[in-house]
């Protein structure tokens, strides 16, 4: 009778951990499922919210452009949490990335300009300026940030004006100007004051790369200029 009683509750052990061993395997299962989804859903919505800036920008840079004689363009644009070494502006090129996604646009004219680095709704300028290219900027108190690079020896010769929707500069703006390998090696980087608006200085260049990415960033006002020089 004893031998029949724990024969029993060893068989009722077994039947309970199976059926706790199956639920927990469902529930991983579920879980995975859920995880997949999330994930798929986010890289979806990503590249959307991403291929949606740079055609837009494209498409307004196109249109000033078109319409010549200092034409501006404003328009409403929805910006994720972008990866900042991985946005920028290079020639007529925009490439926007967050995550794991990334898209690239182009427009008839060169483009410079900045994007900003917090998610959130933005209204965003396009102006045709000096007859050569399209400045890129969004409505803040920093509405643009000017930059001019050129290359000589080992230095990066950098100037910076920081200005607001009006034209006329911003004192004070703090500002971190990096500089990356085209494939996103960090070289180097220094801090600084916009002064009364305008900045100039150098950085050192190691002579192991041909081209790079210029990225000057104001976290003041969450917002980045990056473009590549080559």
């Amino acid at each position: 009778m004893r031998m029949s009683i724990r024969t029993k509750r060893s068989q009722f052990t077994t039947e309970y951990l199976i059926i706790i061993a199956i639920a927990i395997a469902i529930i991983a299962l579920f879980l995975v499922y859920v995880f997949i989804y999330y994930t798929n859903y986010t890289n979806n919505a990503n590249a959307q919210a991403v291929t949606t800036i740079v055609d837009a920008i494209t498409s307004h840079a196109n249109y000033v452009l078109a319409t010549g004689g200092g034409s501006e363009s404003a328009f409403p644009l929805v910006f994720p949490a972008l990866n900042i070494t991985g946005s920028y502006f290079c020639g007529s090129y925009i490439r926007a990335a967050t995550g794991s996604t990334s898209a690239v646009a182009a427009a008839t004219a060169n483009m410079v300009g900045l994007l900003p680095t917090k998610p959130g709704n933005y209204l965003v300028y396009a102006k045709y300026q000096n007859g050569s290219f399209v400045e890129i900027g969004i409505e803040s108190a920093l509405a643009y940030i000017n930059y001019s690079y050129s290359v000589s020896g080992s230095k990066l010769y950098y100037n910076l004006s920081f200005q607001n929707q009006s034209g006329s500069l911003v004192p004070g703006v703090p500002f971190n100007i990096s500089i990356y390998s085209a494939s996103y090696k960090y070289i180097n980087s220094t801090i600084g004051g916009g002064g009364a608006g305008t900045v100039s200085g150098s950085l050192h260049l190691p002579a192991t790369y041909s081209s790079y990415l210029v990225y000057v960033l104001s976290s003041r006002y969450s917002e980045i200029a990056a473009s590549c020089l080559t």
